[in-house]
This record gives C-alpha cells, structure tokens and sequence, in this order.
C-alpha cells in the first residue's frame, strides 16, 4: 500500500486458513506433516528478509512493527512485514520485495 509523503506498507504472506494456536505447542507447525517442506521453505525466506543471516547482520527487510492484534489471525508467523518511507523506497520495492515475491511464489 502507497500512502502520501513517500511512505509504503509492505505486507507478504500467505493467508493461514486455519487457526494459529501460539499457545499449544503440539501445534507448533501450520502445515499438516505431508506439505512440511513448504513450511521449511516459508521459515527460510522470513529469515532471509527479516531476521538478517545472523544476529551481525541487518535484515534485508526491516521488521514493520507489531501487527495489531485485531490483525493477527490473518497473519502467519512467516509474514514479511516492513514500513518504507525513505527516498529509496520505490528501489527497495523493485528489487529486495520483488525478489522476496519471487522467492515465495517459486
């Protein structure tokens, strides 16, 4: 979403059809047991975008903020998230976001 003054949200995920129970750990995976590799494959690029390589390094993607908990529930653990309001914006758009996009939809 662009909104005036240069700034943008930039949300990706895929839409979780079941409830996520953060609470009950016998649920800790989203998928059912045969589709596990796609959740590996979700796991991978959230680290990727918004966790950095490792804790020495910046994320490709700054983490946008909390998601309001109202919000939650159509959100999955592996969302890319981030708020854009510098001059670079629409270049990180075009290229960092886009090749995430890539990434996930492969």
């Amino acid at each position: 979403v662009s909104l005036p003054g240069n700034k943008h949200l930039v949300a990706l995920d895929f839409q979780p059809v079941l409830p996520i129970n953060n609470d009950d750990e016998s649920s800790a995976n989203l998928f059912p047991e045969q589709y596990s590799h796609l959740e590996s494959k979700l796991l991978a690029i959230h680290r990727k975008y918004q966790k950095g390589s490792d804790e020495a390094t910046e994320p490709l993607l700054a983490w946008g903020g909390d998601i309001p908990p109202q919000a939650l529930r159509w959100f999955s653990p592996y969302a890319l998230w981030t708020r854009l309001s510098d001059e670079n914006a629409i270049q990180t758009v075009s290229t960092t976001v886009w090749d995430a996009y890539r990434e996930y939809v492969d």
